[in-house]
């Protein structure tokens, strides 16, 4: 499976879980504290695979070619 698949999957996944955490365990420190982590190291992830697909490629492309 495609990596942004799968860290796509995790931000829902966090997202979903701290919603559910707000709008039915408001009062459950763990378990909006274990939402937040996967929501904050799923983003971590997709924009660490975004910077090394996208942007640091790009960048020595334009330094071989011209």
């Amino acid at each position: 499976m495609k990596p942004i698949l799968l860290i796509g999957g995790g931000v829902l996944l966090g997202f979903l879980l701290i919603f559910t955490g707000i709008g039915f365990f408001p009062d459950s420190f763990a378990f909006n504290f274990a939402a937040s982590v996967i929501l904050i190291i799923s983003l971590v992830a997709l924009f660490g695979w975004l910077y090394l697909n996208f942007i640091r490629p790009s960048g020595r492309g334009r330094d071989e070619n011209g």
